[in-house]
Order: structure tokens, then C-alpha cells, then sequence
């Protein structure tokens, strides 16, 4: 079969928005989302394949897209790979069987997660994706950022309060993410061209995001380079396991931790000075946004290549400055 190209699928969209709304025209209806733009009574199912939806960060991201689901009138269908590709593609069928009419994606592998795409494009179903992206053009949108410049960003910080020499740890989260390796190369690109004082001298992939696994991977680091002065971590719920081996090694006071997506043990630790730094990643308002868009191409809207969203540098100066709602 013949794969249809983005063009064509927006235009196959928009149609469908406009024969959608004629139909309700001559049969004396109306769209009820008027001019608040949602879906109100469009009966839209939308399918939403999660890495996780477990853990802090993805189960905020998941309760923003239920709520704006909520709020819009559609319905939508959960499911969780658990990190694992082969779950994703088979998680990805399921909901293609099931008549979905756009797909939300958190691709597992920005490779191994391509033929899902490719098996919605085949069935005629758009795809948006969210937090991470995919190696494919075979989706209408992706919600998220442009996460190498996150990477420069915190190597910056890092570099001015380190003073610009330090050895660093590099505990980056599952190795096929997007957003993972985009932001490993940002780090790595600022350092060489504006910090040449930091150097990288211990790097692992935490293929799962969470306390264990930051636990044993500090450890090693800590083991293989004593002389530490910097741990970057991808994930806050993996920095809270790095955070762990430090204070069992009476190592907390002297080795500056960032990390990165903004839960709520970041916060804390934060403010009792443990961790420095994290981006709120703002999850809730993230996940409502991403399905808000999703409802907005399907009524007919031609989305950007990037819907992007709003964060915040917290860190220790910075942390009070903020309450609990506007880091959601």
C-alpha cells in the first residue's frame, strides 16, 4: 500500500472536518464546540500509547490529557509499553483495531517505534507525538521542544556555577529516546565549544527512568571517577536514586546534581538543597495541550511541525519564586 504523505493527510483531514460539519448542516445540527474550538460532541476516540503511565512525570502527563479529554467530550483509549518497543507496536495495533481516529504517541525508540506510525499512516490515521519524537515524517505534529537546546542550557548553568572546571557524570535516561540523545548532544556540544574546563569522564543510559536504577549507576560513577564534582540526570525520579548514593557516601555536599522534567521530590529537594537544578516540564498543562491539539486537527487545523511548550529553569535561587500550581 501506497503510504500517504503529510499534504495529503492534512487535506484528508480537513475534508473530513468540512463533509463532518455539512452532514450536521443539513440534518438541522450543529458542531457544539462553536467557538471554544474542542470537540464538544464530535464523539472523537482517540487512542494514546504511553511509554509509562506509572511513574510521576508520565502519570501527569497522562491526568492532563484525561482532563482535557474530559473537558473537550472525547473519548480516549490508554495504553502502556512499559518502556518496551515490541509492547508499543503491538499496543499501537491494538488501538488501530479498535477505530481510533488520531493517535497520541510517547514513542518508546525513536527508531524501533517507527512502524507504528507507519501502520497508522497505513490505515488512515493521523498521528501527533508527544514528549518524544520519532525518525519518521509520518505524524502531523510533534508536541514538545527542541531538547538539545535543553541540554546546552543546563551545561551552561552548570558551567557558571561550577566556575567552569569539573568532572561530570553523565546518567542519561533509555538510549533509543529522543529527547535523550538530542540533549546529550546539546551538553556535550556546549562544553566543547563554550566550557572546555568541564569534562565528561563517566556516561550510562538508565534504560528505565526511576530510583533503582540512578542508585546503582551513581554508584559506579562514583566508584570508576572518586573526584566527581557534577552528576547530570535525565530524569528527576532517577536523580532522587543519585541523590541516595551521595548521602551514603557523604558525598551531597560536594557534588552538584541537575536534573530534569519537574516532579514534585525535585522541588523538595531543591529546597533542602540537595539537588540544584531541574526544567518543570509543566506535565499536566503539557498533556492537556497535546490532546487539545490533537481535537484541533481533527476538527480541520493544520498543526506545526513543533507545538511547543512552556517551561522553567528551577534551581535554588529561583524555587520559592514558585508554588505548586504554576509547576504542574
Amino acid at each position: 500500500m501506497q503510504l500517504i504523505g503529510k499534504p495529503l493527510r492534512r487535506t484528508l483531514l480537513a475534508a473530513g472536518a468540512l463533509v463532518a460539519s455539512a452532514t450536521l448542516a443539513a440534518c438541522g445540527g450543529s458542531n457544539a464546540s462553536g467557538a471554544d474550538g474542542g470537540g464538544e460532541d464530535d464523539g472523537y476516540v482517540i487512542g494514546v500509547s504511553m511509554v509509562t503511565s506509572t511513574r510521576g512525570f508520565h502519570s501527569e502527563l497522562y491526568d492532563g490529557i484525561k482532563a482535557e479529554a474530559e473537558k473537550l467530550g472525547v473519548e480516549v483509549i490508554e495504553t502502556d509499553a512499559n518502556e518496551d518497543v515490541v509492547q508499543q507496536l503491538d499496543d499501537v495495533d491494538s488501538l488501530l483495531n479498535r477505530d481510533v481516529d488520531a493517535l497520541l504517541i510517547v514513542p518508546v525508540d525513536e527508531v524501533g517505534s517507527v512502524p507504528a506510525y507507519e501502520a497508522a499512516d497505513a490505515a488512515g490515521v493521523p498521528v501527533v507525538s508527544l514528549a518524544r519524537d520519532a525518525d519518521t515524517d509520518l505524524k502531523e505534529s510533534f508536541v514538545g521542544a527542541e531538547w538539545g537546546s535543553y541540554g546546552a542550557e543546563i551545561a551552561a548553568w552548570t558551567c557558571v556555577h561550577t566556575g567552569g572546571a569539573a568532572h561530570v557524570a553523565m546518567i542519561k535516561g533509555p538510549s533509543g529516546a529522543s529527547h535523550v540523545n538530542e540533549m546529550y548532544a546539546g551538553y556535550t556540544g556546549y562544553i566543547e565549544s563554550d566550557c572546555p574546563g568541564m569534562e565528561v569522564v563517566f556516561e550510562a543510559n538508565a534504560e528505565t527512568d526511576g530510583a533503582d536504577p540512578g542508585l546503582t549507576l551513581a554508584q559506579d560513577a562514583l566508584a570508576a571517577e572518586p573526584d566527581l564534582d557534577v552528576i547530570y540526570v535525565n530524569a528527576d525520579d532517577t536523580a532522587m536514586g543519585v541523590l541516595q548514593a551521595l548521602v551514603e557516601q557523604d558525598r551531597i555536599d560536594d557534588v552538584t546534581v541537575t536534573g530534569f522534567n519537574g516532579e514534585p521530590d525535585a522541588f523538595d529537594a531543591i529546597r533542602e538543597g540537595t539537588l540544584e537544578a531541574t526544567y518543570a516540564l509543566r506535565p499536566y498543562r503539557w498533556g492537556a495541550l497535546a490532546l487539545a491539539k490533537v481535537v484541533d486537527m481533527l476538527d480541520g487545523e493544520d498543526l506545526p511541525d513543533l507545538v511547543p511548550i512552556e517551561t522553567v529553569l528551577v534551581d535554588t535561587d529561583n524555587i520559592d519564586d514558585f508554588d505548586e500550581a504554576d509547576l504542574r
